[in-house]
């Protein structure tokens, strides 16, 4: 498995992982990723933006078949506002429906954490909706601790960090 930097022609695809999340999301009745199905024009644009500036990535499999994706962000002051300390911001670790329930998610935020400590971070931070307690205890179990809650317009979101 590895991350490639997506390039704008392929947003396409980044849209599709996320619809096919939210409609997992769906059918599971969890309110986890709705707006994705039909995305709102602040979405779209955030969407965009990280595609311009080279943060997402799409994870391959060995045939170079993408199975999934991950934003990685040397800022992030939407969420986290102006923080303290050399830190990389995750969003967006979402796997294609065939690719759940492997332990791909754990191996892959192991890799995001070794090439960001290789790299000198000080921390790794990431969010996740605050009403999906089984995200949230999927993070803690990783080794990240809860640091505060942000209200956005689309939700609220509990923000996670580890020390590097």
């Amino acid at each position: 498995m590895k991350l490639r930097t997506a390039n704008v022609e392929e947003l396409h695809i980044a849209l599709e992982i996320f619809k096919q999340a939210a409609q997992r999301a769906e059918l599971k009745a969890m309110n986890h990723w709705q707006y994705w199905a039909n995305p709102p024009k602040e979405k779209l644009q955030w969407l965009r933006e990280g595609f311009d500036a080279g943060e997402f990535n799409f994870i391959e499999n060995e045939a170079g078949e993408i199975i999934g994706q991950i934003r990685l962000m040397d800022e992030d002051l939407l969420y986290w506002g102006e923080a303290d300390g050399k830190a990389r911001y995750v969003h967006s670790l979402c796997l294609r429906d065939e690719y759940k329930g492997k332990g791909l998610g754990k191996e892959i935020m192991q890799m995001v954490e070794h090439e960001t400590r290789n790299a000198d971070y000080e921390f790794l931070r990431l969010d996740c909706d605050a009403k999906n307690p089984k995200l949230v205890h999927y993070y803690t179990g990783l080794g990240f601790s809860p640091i505060r809650k942000v209200e956005l317009p689309l939700s609220t979101y509990q923000l996670f960090e580890k020390k590097l």
